[in-house]
């Protein structure tokens, strides 16, 4: 997985990792599936993702303001049945209503 930072992650462990990552600094964050899109062995999303920053991201330290901006995520499955992905975070000032995600 490739995350902002130019940081590379490789296995499941490491999948996991970013994602409890990501909920502990947005507890409250909300994402609205923009775009999928299906092609062979690759499914893509486009996401909107909104919550307060409650923990360190990219060295910086919590700032506790709500926050906004979008990804662009790619699965390809793979025979073994656990998808690899390669995400894409960009800012964003989103304002379109969204979906609550249960952690």
């Amino acid at each position: 997985m490739h995350r902002p930072g130019d940081v590379d992650e490789v296995g499941q462990d490491a999948y996991i990792e970013h994602y409890c990552h990501f909920h502990r600094t947005f507890p409250d964050f909300q994402a609205t599936i923009k775009d999928v899109l299906a092609d062979d062995d690759r499914i893509g999303l486009r996401v909107a993702l909104r919550g307060t920053h409650e923990d360190e991201l990219l060295d910086r330290a919590p700032t506790g303001t709500s926050v906004a901006f979008s990804a662009q995520i790619i699965y390809r499955l793979s025979n073994a049945g656990s998808p690899k992905s390669g995400t894409r975070a960009t800012d964003s000032d989103s304002s379109d209503s969204s979906v609550r995600v249960e952690r």
